[in-house]
Parts: structure tokens; sequence; C-alpha cells
């Protein structure tokens, strides 16, 4: 105990000193959150172009498959 309380200068600047470095690590710990949060939605939003993507690419093929095989050409008639 007397090696602790024998010096308060040194232990209020021990205490301001880890106040400040709990502040930058709280802050840091924000901006990781942050992050964090940015790639989750980028990550959703990226699934969901790739889903309409898939949809619009489908209604193409649908629209054009038909059209690729022909019209019978009905040739006993003529």
């Amino acid at each position: 105990m007397e090696g602790i309380s024998a010096d308060p200068a040194a232990l209020n600047q021990q205490n301001q000193t880890l106040v400040k470095q709990n502040h930058l690590l709280q802050s840091d710990n924000d901006v990781l959150k942050a992050e964090v949060e940015i790639l989750e939605n980028d990550s959703s939003n990226q699934f969901f172009l790739y889903g309409a993507l898939t949809v619009f690419l489908a209604a193409l093929l649908v629209a054009f498959i038909p059209k690729l095989k022909g019209r019978k050409r009905l040739s006993e008639w003529g």
C-alpha cells in the first residue's frame, strides 16, 4: 500500500494516460464497427444485384429461345 500511494502525481499521470488510451481504443472500436456495417451492407447489396441479373438473363432466354428454333415451313402448299 505504501508504494502505491507514495507518489500521487505519478498515479494521476498514469491515470490520465490510461484514460487517453481508453478514448483512443473506443474511437478505433467505433470506426471498426462502422466498417463492419458498411461491408455487411455491401455484401447484401451485391447478392441483390446478382439475383436481379439472374432474373433478367432468365427473362431474356425465355424470350429468345423459341425464336431460335425457327418456324416450320409449309412447303406442301406450294
